[in-house]
């Protein structure tokens, strides 16, 4: 029987692949940041716990230790979005003012982050983030003088601008499958209107237009 010797069995153990504890210490952080990659590369559809165990070498119990479920994860993921940028930390004197920049920090971070969106549409309920930053919004704009009523008025029109800004970019910049992309001619006949401002309405909106639209909403209040 042939005995392996000490330098034969440290040059083995040596040139071991790493185990799966000792890639790196697994954290919720850890977890939810890796999930946001996976997010971002291939959507929420493509999220799950195998998935995601897969992607950290570990198996699906250990991120159980850190995550409840799917769910727990998703809100997870849009809390720690939203707490990566300071959305309402800033000041300005008059309201309106203010919630422009605020609605243009918010725009700044869908971008930055564009699973935020993708994972709006999953969650089931609000995380204390987002609940967090509505609160943040609405105290400030009562502060200033307005009404309950009149803030979340404010609160609902600007938002949802803001949100529907960043939707029909990339609602515009979807691809039309199975079908032949029509001739500029084609499209002249068939949508006049449309082929006269296509120049413009495929071009994203600009930070300068997207704020300039939000002053123009605010002067109705």
């Amino acid at each position: 029987m042939y005995t392996l010797t000490a330098a034969e069995l440290t040059a083995r153990i040596s040139h071991r692949k790493p185990s799966k504890a000792s890639v790196g210490a697994l954290t919720r952080e850890r977890v939810i940041a890796e999930a946001r990659d996976l997010i971002r590369a291939e959507d929420t559809g493509a999220l799950s716990i195998r998935k995601l165990a897969a992607r950290l070498s570990v198996t699906p119990m250990a991120l159980y230790r850190h995550v409840a479920d799917k769910q727990d994860l998703l809100e997870a993921v849009l809390a720690q979005a939203i707490d990566d940028d300071a959305i309402c930390d800033h000041h300005e004197e008059d309201w309106r003012a203010w919630m422009v920049e605020t609605c243009v920090r918010m725009r700044q971070s869908l971008m930055l982050n564009p699973e935020i969106l993708t994972v709006l549409a999953e969650t089931e309920r609000m995380s204390g983030g987002e609940l967090a930053t509505f609160d943040d919004v609405l105290s400030h704009l009562v502060a200033a003088g307005l009404s309950d009523e009149a803030a979340a008025k404010v609160f609902h029109v600007t938002v949802s601008f803001t949100f529907g800004s960043l939707a029909f970019d990339r609602f515009k910049t979807r691809k039309l499958t199975g079908k032949k992309l029509p001739t500029k001619k084609e499209l002249a006949a068939a949508h006049p209107a449309v082929a006269r401002a296509a120049r413009h309405l495929s071009a994203p909106l600009s930070a300068a237009e997207f704020k300039a639209g939000l002053t123009r909403i605010l002067k109705g209040f």
